[in-house]
């Protein structure tokens, strides 16, 4: 799931900025990716990944990754083409969290999904 997190890399790049772009889920699957750029911004927070590993009853082990350009993506390009490919080299360790926690996340709205939403 994407979701909204804190990136200590881009708070200290003075990270994100306007109109940067960034990789989120499309149609909330976990297959296909889509770019968008950010209208408004907040140093250090960022669109993430977070991928559950597993649970065992009161925790979630979970990784994520932060899906800005240029932070946890590489932004491709060959001719006319121009893409971002998640850069697995940044993926988190195994993070644990309490399930109540983790349902939060989960239940958290993404803003950035609006915004993009409203550009096209």
């Amino acid at each position: 799931m994407t979701r909204v997190g804190y990136c200590p890399v881009c708070a200290e790049k003075q990270r994100p900025k306007r109109g940067q772009l960034f990789l989120y889920l499309a149609n909330g699957t976990n297959e296909e990716y889509d770019i968008g750029s950010l209208s408004k911004v907040e140093i250090g927070i960022t669109p993430h990944l977070y991928v559950l590993i597993k649970t065992d009853g009161k925790f979630v082990y979970y990784k994520s990754l932060c899906l800005m350009d240029g932070c946890g993506t590489k932004h491709e390009k060959e001719g006319n083409q121009e893409w971002l490919l998640i850069d697995e080299t940044k993926v988190s360790g195994l993070l644990k969290t309490t399930i109540k926690n983790w349902n939060a996340l989960v239940m958290l709205k993404d803003y950035w999904n609006e915004e993009v939403e409203k550009k096209w």
